[in-house]
């Protein structure tokens, strides 16, 4: 079962909040901002960018968004 968005970009299913932010770094040389997308954590934040993001998945460990 996959829990995790698909890369807006590609085939891949990154598995947690930061793995997508440094899937769309490493092989897209792209971030959220770039493409106009945010991830929300099951806890309710959004993650807009890809610092607030890396923050928020410390504490909710980034595996539910």
């Amino acid at each position: 079962i996959i829990s995790t968005p698909q890369c807006v970009l590609c085939e891949m299913y990154p598995t947690t909040l930061y793995g997508y932010i440094i899937h769309l770094q490493k092989h897209h040389k792209s971030n959220l901002n770039d493409n106009g997308i945010f991830l929300l954590c099951a806890c309710g934040i959004e993650g807009r960018t890809d610092r607030s993001s890396r923050n928020h998945n410390e504490e909710c460990d980034g595996r539910q968004f």
